[in-house]
């Protein structure tokens, strides 16, 4: 059997935590709370770029 890779190994608990908590508020919906994870990045990438056009990369932030 294949070894599983962990983004942080030293949270694994974490993340297994926060998925069943993110499927759980979706009603056990597996397929629902995937859409939510999807539409909430969604909306996390159209803010970064939001911001990336008022403050391009070049520019620093004093």
């Amino acid at each position: 059997m294949a070894a599983r890779r962990q983004a942080h190994p030293e949270r694994p608990g974490q993340y297994e935590l926060a998925v069943d908590e993110i499927v759980a508020a979706c009603d056990g919906d597996w397929r629902g709370a995937l859409r939510a994870l999807m539409l909430l990045n969604e909306r996390l990438e159209l803010r970064l770029e939001q911001m990336s056009e008022v403050h391009p990369p070049h520019q620093r932030l004093d």
